[in-house]
């Protein structure tokens, strides 16, 4: 799906169905995107009407979410007894494939409890100051393991502001999308952090912002330097492999 509420809503429908989701990027290549259908067998594909031509052919029957009012509206619109589905923290919640550089991509099957375990440690560890009404961006790829640590936010009770795809790659519109929706925490590579700041990111005091996640690539000593002399805004610099749920360390 684009990055869209759809996205989030179609996701909390899998997790509330007691199934495990497997994200899918439209601009993968057709034979990596038939590798993950094939190697993960899931039972449905969710997706939009727009996305479905760049799916490569598969036998998986399709649920196109802005296309299929009359087949939802067979379905009940209370949610599901997780208890009569025998719904437990051993389940899979996602299925999060590698990158393959050194080889064959392979999906990393991730547990309920261990991205609870990680909503509770970032809880403690990065977003213990933040307000229970604060409002998280999601920058991540929802097909990377990075994502999960905003989507987390959820069952914290704060809101999440999914980050466009053209804002993402736009230093300029980014700042301005964070001012905007006076967003207080967001995560982001050392390398978009360094755009960022070109761009006049905390040159003043960044209004709203609080904390910062910094994560997929080494992050230089000359720009942990220049974090550290940044006041108001906490910068966390994160670490830590898919198979290991997302985190494994972190650094303010």
């Amino acid at each position: 799906c684009d990055r869209s509420a759809e996205l989030i809503i179609g996701l909390l429908g899998i997790l509330k169905a007691g199934g495990a989701y497997v994200p899918l990027d439209a601009e993968y290549p057709p034979e990596r995107l038939a590798f993950m259908l094939e190697d993960s067998v899931p039972k449905r594909l969710l997706t939009h009407s727009a996305l479905r031509e760049r799916l490569p052919a598969s036998a998986v029957p399709q649920l196109v979410l802005d296309d299929s009012e009359a087949a939802l509206a067979a379905y009940p619109d209370h949610n599901p007894d997780v208890r009569a589905h025998g719904a437990s923290s051993r389940q899979l919640i996602y299925m999060i494939y590698t990158s393959g550089s050194t080889g064959t991509p392979k999906g990393v099957m991730v547990e309920h409890r261990s991205v609870v375990n990680l909503w509770l440690s970032l809880e403690r560890e990065v977003f213990a100051g933040l307000a229970k009404t604060a409002r998280v961006g999601l920058n991540a790829s929802i097909t990377f393991d990075s994502s999960v640590k905003s989507l987390t936010q959820l069952l914290s009770g704060r809101t999440l502001v999914i980050f466009p795809q053209a804002v993402r790659q736009d230093s300029a519109a980014l700042l301005a999308h964070l001012r905007e929706h006076h967003v207080e925490a967001f995560d982001c590579t050392p390398a978009q952090l360094e755009m960022l700041l070109g761009a006049g990111f905390a040159s003043g005091g960044e209004a709203g912002v609080k904390t910062v996640l910094i994560g997929g690539e080494a992050i230089s000593l000359s720009l942990w330097e220049r974090l550290r002399k940044i006041d108001g805004v906490e910068f966390h610099n994160v670490y830590g492999p898919t198979e290991c749920t997302v985190d494994a360390t972190a650094c303010a």
